[in-house]
């Protein structure tokens, strides 16, 4: 296990070094002068190359690229070229958020999806499988930004159920950070006013953003437990008489888990990109909102940062579901 473990970590990393190398030379390609563009056509040439030399921009790609390596394995992902700020504190303060909005839709992906899946798995060719086969193809095909739009029409302009946008009303107070997630901060230090409050304004945004992964988890585990189905081992159950609940979770369900795992550990990358324009049109003060207000200036430094750290939790999200495809198949631990 200790060498399977090492073989991944080692993956990781260079994986991570090859995503940073992309990343930057991205931004240094582009046509775009960010200086000239942070600082408006009024700017003097002066001023341009003092800025230019402030930022390191003066100096060698090479040079750039490792200062900034350097400079990022120690948490500094440098200063905006709006407002000078420190990226990393600007990271640290929206990715709580994104982090809350994505584990909030991928569990009601999970749970919703999975038991439609079992259950179009058990009756294939039904009313109920072609239901499911529905929701999974509208679940992918939807777009995102329209499903929200349809729904705080809906839910919060006509019927005002539900909040419009935000992650919490300008009046409400936040609950003491420990987690920096809205929701769990206001649950563990029992702010119970500010949790149902927070809910409330998660519910939009996680219900359009979990359609995808629904429509996924439930299309994988219908498909992973056909195929299972249709080994010997599950006809030999059958035949014993076994009930077929006993035989769909223990024989066939515990067997299918592999593609669903990986498809769940797709989900999070693939959520963490689909925030951008969710949070944007649910005023959610993520990691998303501050990428798209960071491409719409030019920003290269929170572009930078913003797309690494996405990069970086999809890479480890990939590293901790290739262990536990190891924890759940030793046979994989071998062949690795």
């Amino acid at each position: 296990m200790l060498e399977f473990l090492a073989r991944r970590i080692t993956r990781l990393v260079f994986s991570l070094l090859g995503l940073t190398i992309i990343l930057f030379a991205l931004t240094r390609l582009t046509p775009v002068d960010p200086v000239r563009f942070a600082l408006g056509p009024q700017a003097t040439a002066a001023q341009v190359a003092a800025m230019r030399q402030q930022y390191g921009l003066d100096r060698p790609l090479v040079v750039q690229y490792l200062s900034y390596l350097g400079n990022a394995l120690h948490g500094d992902l440098g200063l905006t070229l709006q407002g000078q700020r420190s990226v990393s504190a600007d990271l640290a303060n929206y990715l709580p958020n994104t982090l809350e909005l994505v584990f909030a839709a991928l569990i009601l992906g999970f749970v919703a999806g999975l038991p439609l899946g079992i259950i179009a798995a058990v009756r294939p060719r039904g009313a109920v499988d072609a239901v499911v086969q529905l929701i999974s193809t509208l679940g992918v095909a939807i777009p995102s930004f329209w499903l929200g739009v349809i729904l705080q029409l809906v839910f919060a302009v006509n019927l005002r159920w539900l909040p419009l946008a935000g992650v919490l009303e300008p009046s409400d107070t936040p609950p003491p950070a420990i987690t920096h997630m809205v929701t769990l901060d206001a649950l563990l230090t029992g702010h119970w006013a500010t949790a149902a409050a927070s809910l409330q304004h998660l519910i939009l945004p996680a219900v359009v953003l979990s359609l995808q992964p629904l429509a996924m988890v439930a299309a994988m585990t219908r498909t992973s437990m056909l195929e299972v189905t249709r080994l010997e081992y599950v006809r030999v159950a059958r035949a014993k008489g076994l009930p077929a609940r006993h035989v769909v979770l223990r024989y066939v369900l515990r067997n299918a888990w592999l593609p669903i795992v990986s498809i769940l550990g797709l989900n999070v990358g693939w959520l963490l990109g689909g925030t951008f324009l969710v949070e944007t049109v649910f005023g959610w003060t993520g990691i998303g909102y501050y990428g798209i207000n960071a491409s719409m200036s030019f920003d290269f430094p929170a572009i930078l940062g913003t797309t690494l750290v996405i990069g970086v939790v999809f890479a480890l999200t990939n590293a901790v579901v290739d262990v536990l495809y190891g924890v759940i198949d030793p046979r994989i631990r071998q062949a690795a």
